[in-house]
């Protein structure tokens, strides 16, 4: 009998080991859920950040397309010949 016992102690125990791992899962699952929506908060935080600069940028009249260079003044003929009197290459300008 005392063999019965053991055994069946030695099956609880079992069970019980079996159910830790489970709630011990389920924990580390609540956890990272919580992990996931620290994140997801911070995300948000960042894309609202993001979002003010950009309209800032635009509304600023500044974008990524950059500066863009002034366009190429045209020489009369006096100019040019002028520039060339000097010795100077007009198309270097």
């Amino acid at each position: 009998m005392t063999d019965e016992i053991k055994k069946t102690e030695e099956k609880k125990e079992i069970k019980q080991e079996e159910e830790k791992p489970s709630n011990n899962l389920i924990e580390q699952a609540v956890q990272l859920a919580g992990r996931i929506e620290e994140g997801n908060k911070r995300f948000e935080e960042i894309a609202k950040r993001f979002e003010a600069a950009q309209a800032q940028a635009i509304l600023g009249g500044k974008t990524d397309m950059g500066v863009q260079p002034a366009p190429k003044k045209e020489l009369t003929p006096k100019e040019y010949a002028d520039l060339i009197s000097k010795g100077i290459d007009p198309n270097k300008n």
